[in-house]
This record gives C-alpha cells, structure tokens and sequence, in this order.
C-alpha cells in the first residue's frame, strides 16, 4: 500500500523511532507503573524502595551512550522527560525491561482486562500481567517506512517495538510516529493508495459473490432436474405397481409399463 514514494531517508527513518519511553521492571507493583503511566513520570527513586532501574523514563539513544549507573529516575512531579528532536510516546504504555532485554509490554488494555477480573492489584507485579511482544523489529532492518507501517497494521499493533542487533531495546513505532514523519504530500499519495485498494477489494468481493451467486444457482438447478427425475421415476413404479395389483392380464400390465417408460425417456419406441 506503500510504494517507494514514501521511502525516508536515513535521517527520516530514525526520526519515525520513539526513542523516550516509559521503562519499568518486571518485579515493579502494578500499582507503582500505573501511577507512573498516570502521571507521564516516574516515582522518586526511593519510593517504596524502588531504585531507578525499576522504574525508570529515559531516552534509550542516550542510554546507549551513557554508562548503567547514570539512568536515573525523573521526579515525581515533572513531565515524562524529552530529548530535543525526538517525539514522546503516551505513557499509555510501559515497556517492561529486564537484563537489557524486552520481555513484555504494559498497556491501559491490559489494565483495564485485569480489573475486569476483580483481582486485587495491590498483590500483583508487572510480570504477572504484561503481553509479551509477539513483533519486534531490528532497527538496523528499518530501511523502509512501509516495512513498519506493513506490520502494523499485518499484526494489528499499536505500538511495534524496535531492538538493536543485541536484542536491547531502542525505542518504538507507532502510527502517530509514522504520520509526524510523512510529508503532506506523501499522506496524500498514500490515501489515494489505499482507496484505490479499497475500491480493488470492493470490486474482487463484488466479482466473487456473482461467481458464488451463478454457481449455486447451477448447482439449485442441477438438484432440482436430479429431483423430478427421481420423482419421475417414482411415479412409473407407483403406477406399474398399481396396474399389477388391479389387473393380472400380463398384457395390460406390459402396456401400462411401455408407456410409461417412454413418456419418461421421451421416445417413440420401447422394448421390454
């Protein structure tokens, strides 16, 4: 749907991964990261005596090139924090880090599915009801704006992870990231494509239930002929049947079945 008109340059391409995000440790109560995705910052780093590594706002470009002992924890009160050039992503979403490595995300959906279920939210942690991350993508393998735009909407994703070649995660995709990056022009080359491949798709469904609709009104016909030739048949026994029981004159019971016979085949001449 995306042809090479939206292809981005390099650093284009970067600037469609958000590479600030809302981390948090597996072991982290459920209640401390849904305040932190509440207030779009994290909790001071001794609260409930939690460190900085479990809960945790940060710039993953600057966290590649920084040391493990300098990510620290924003205060509580201020914003989810920003690196100039690079967008934020809505803290309605957590990504849940351990060793370096994605090994789930926490969404409001999962929240939302947990309290469906009455559970006390107090007693769990993050590990217990994050979704683990069926798609990622290498960010050394993002050449191409349609390569994460396909697999969002392949996979039905609202955010698409991007790991480095070590698996550690960079940042994330989504598609507000995708449209801040495409031009006014390239939107409008896209919308066209996609209504000229929706009107494809409406004209091959169109296509196919006439196909559907002709071959079943074949298949009624064919039955139905099937049908009254055995009802056909039928009624030539009934009616031979009938002569033997009312007549025992073998000539009028020969008669009876010739004719019969050829009014069922259509002819002139019958030999029994």
């Amino acid at each position: 749907m995306i042809n090479r008109a939206t292809a981005l340059i390099a650093s284009q391409l970067k600037s469609i991964i958000v590479r600030d995000l809302l981390v948090v440790s597996p072991k982290v109560t459920l209640m401390e990261a849904i305040a932190a995705m509440g207030r779009g910052a994290n909790p001071s780093p001794t609260a409930e005596g939690h460190t900085a590594s479990q809960v945790t706002t940060q710039s993953t470009s600057q966290a590649e090139s920084t040391s493990e002992n300098t990510s620290t924890s924003t205060p509580a009160s201020a914003p989810t924090s920003t690196t100039e050039g690079i967008p934020t992503v809505p803290t309605r979403c957590a990504f849940v880090v351990e060793n370096g490595q994605l090994v789930g995300l926490l969404t409001e959906r999962d929240i939302v599915q947990i309290c469906a279920q009455s559970r006390p939210l107090t007693e769990l942690q993050v590990q217990d009801i994050c979704s683990h991350p069926a798609v990622t993508l290498r960010e050394s393998a993002l050449t191409d704006v349609k390569i994460a735009f396909d697999l969002l909407q392949q996979h039905n994703l609202d955010y698409l992870p991007i790991v480095g070649d070590d698996d550690a995660l960079v940042g994330v995709v989504t598609q507000a990231s995708l449209l801040r990056a495409l031009n006014p022009l390239t939107l409008c080359q896209l919308t066209e494509q996609l209504e000229d491949t929706i009107a494809h798709l409406e004209r091959e469904k169109n296509a196919l239930l006439e196909e559907q609709a002709s071959e079943l009104e074949q298949h009624v016909a064919e039955r139905t002929a099937a049908l009254e030739k055995k009802a056909k048949q039928e009624q030539i026994l009934a009616t031979v049947a009938t002569q033997i029981r009312s007549s025992l004159n073998i000539q009028d019971i020969l008669d009876t079945t010739v004719q019969e016979v050829r009014s069922l085949l259509n002819c002139d001449r019958v030999t029994i």
